[in-house]
């Protein structure tokens, strides 16, 4: 059998990961950027839009920078 592994909780680093997400969007795909500001002002929560993208465009990579980047916009409201 298996062993769980233990999810470690790290805010502060995640914070900064999600920022970097974020900026990386601003700078490189301003677009999309605007578009997830107004989809989460809207009441988008982060795990929704990272489903969208996996399930609906198959792009992984952008799915987790859009999800992390989500959750800086919800905390930086």
């Amino acid at each position: 059998m298996k062993a769980a592994t233990k999810i470690v909780k790290l805010p502060a680093l995640t914070a900064a990961l999600d920022e970097e997400s974020f900026e990386w969007l601003s700078d490189n795909l301003p677009g999309l950027c605007e578009a997830l500001a107004v989809e989460v002002a809207n009441g988008a929560k982060p795990d929704e839009v990272g489903r969208l993208v996996r399930a609906k465009y198959g792009r992984e990579e952008l799915a987790a920078r859009l999800e992390q980047a989500a959750r800086h916009i919800k905390r930086t409201a």
